[in-house]
């Protein structure tokens, strides 16, 4: 089965970059999370403050984010025409 919709971030490197340089006092961590039991799951998400994730599975995480935490869920890329989608675009 090959799929062209990817659900991650494709500049994830230059996006955590950008974060770090912009706001040099926040700890910034990048979370692998199928490597993480569905416990501590939700005491990483008890303590973050901005979850920056691609549509799917990491997505549905939102509503156990405490009070205040930021949700910033991007968009799927298109890496070659897909049924109504042009390269390039998001869908």
């Amino acid at each position: 089965h090959v799929s062209f919709v990817r659900r991650r971030i494709a500049n994830l490197k230059e996006v955590v970059d950008f974060i770090r340089a912009t706001y040099p006092s926040i700890p910034v961590e990048v979370v692998e999370w199928q490597h993480i039991d569905p416990v501590d799951q939700l005491r990483k998400l008890a303590t973050t403050t901005i979850l920056i994730s691609p549509a799917g599975a990491v997505a549905t995480k939102v509503p156990f984010l405490s009070h205040g935490t930021h949700a910033i869920i991007a968009d799927n890329y298109v890496s070659q025409d897909y049924f109504f989608l042009r390269k390039g675009e998001s869908g």
